[in-house]
């Protein structure tokens, strides 16, 4: 079985800027708490909130950043994607239709290349190249050759 890590510099850099967000609304919150009560409670209210939900997104990147799954995991039978947010895609290498190079652009107009794996059913499987540790042509290379092993086993 091959083993691909992710690419985890994005999420420690978010963990970082949500962790100084955080302490830079319990500034706002406890600035001048025990001289000016003169702020409506309603403002407070709002930064409480803030302060929930950025907690809940800290602790979301966090468990992301420190996860020990790998990427992507490549065997006999099967091709198992573990980079979506909640769940994992899972193929056999048999129920695959397409695997497909693309480049796309994103919102800062740099160019990305993209492996787009199309199942037979079910939703497609889109490996961008800055997710994964290992180079985009090697990640190309290793699904192109395990599924050229299990098609010629058929």
């Amino acid at each position: 079985m091959q083993t691909i890590r992710a690419n985890k510099t994005r999420t420690g850099v978010l963990l970082v800027i949500v962790l100084g967000i955080i302490v830079f609304d319990l500034w706002i919150i406890f600035r001048d708490n025990h001289r000016n009560w003169a702020q409506p409670p309603v403002d407070r209210t709002q930064n409480w909130i803030l302060f929930g939900i950025l907690l809940v997104v800290l602790v979301f990147l966090f468990l992301r950043a420190f996860d020990r799954k790998p990427a992507l995991e490549l065997d006999d039978e099967k091709l198992t994607c573990n980079l979506g947010l909640f769940e994992k895609g899972q193929v056999k290498w048999n129920a695959i239709r397409a695997i497909e190079k693309t480049c796309i652009q994103d919102s800062n107009r740099r160019k990305l290349d993209q492996l787009s794996i199309y199942p037979l059913s079910g939703k497609t499987i889109n490996i961008i190249a800055d997710t994964i540790s290992c180079t985009f042509d090697e990640l190309h290379d290793m699904i192109m050759e395990s599924w050229k092993k299990a098609r010629n086993r058929c």
